[in-house]
């Protein structure tokens, strides 16, 4: 049997999440939070939400580079270039839900009060924002290009060896998929195994000849 919650228990919870950087349950949160006001009668205020959603993108942010970063010193290039998107992602709308500074997006339900807000701010207090944001930004990228190049380094002998493993096991398919990682990393890096390749591309010619 599947407990209803109530309005304040859904507005704690979804507030639980946006701590936690946890987007999807933020988002299912509110949706159920918006469904409990509105069986009291009630209207939950656009601009708590958007204090919520900041939170919780700004923390999902913060999640994500943990991850990325521990994924980086386990020499797990490929994971860390699969999520490196989603940290940008989020770090956009934290940026346009904490500056009003939207680009392409197209959530009315945040957009719809953003333009009125900003148009009470001065042209300094505009400038301010957006020289606030340049700078996360700016951090971000700085941060991200150090966990990335982490991963490059600590990646490097990781991906030699799982391809090595794989041709000495005759996978063909898996070993492409090695060696496709391996290219990332040594795109990365700038630097030519070759060599190495030749070697494990023979290690699996001779193990199917077997």
């Amino acid at each position: 049997m599947t407990m209803t919650l109530t309005l304040e228990e859904n507005l704690a919870l979804t507030v639980k999440y946006a701590i936690a950087g946890d987007l999807s349950g933020m988002e299912d949160s509110i949706r159920a939070t918006k469904a409990a006001a509105f069986h009291r009668g009630k209207c939950i205020s656009e601009r708590l939400l958007k204090t919520i959603k900041t939170i919780g993108y700004k923390n999902s942010v913060e999640s994500m580079i943990k991850k990325l970063t521990k994924h980086a010193e386990e020499g797990d290039a490929y994971s860390v270039y699969l999520f490196s998107p989603s940290v940008y992602h989020s770090a956009e709308w934290y940026l346009a839900l904490q500056y009003g500074l939207f680009q392409d997006h197209d959530d009315r339900e945040i957009v719809k009060f953003l333009p009125e807000a900003e148009k009470k701010l001065s042209k300094q207090e505009k400038k301010r924002l957006r020289d606030q944001s340049f700078l996360y930004a700016q951090r971000l990228a700085k941060r991200m290009e150090t966990i990335v190049n982490r991963s490059y380094q600590t990646g490097l002998p990781v991906a030699l060896k799982r391809a090595e493993e794989e041709a000495a096991k005759g996978n063909g398919e898996d070993l492409k998929i090695e060696l496709a990682r391996l290219k990332l990393i040594t795109e990365g890096l700038n630097i030519d195994v070759s060599q190495d390749i030749e070697r494990i591309n023979q290690i699996y010619a001779d193990r199917i000849k077997q």
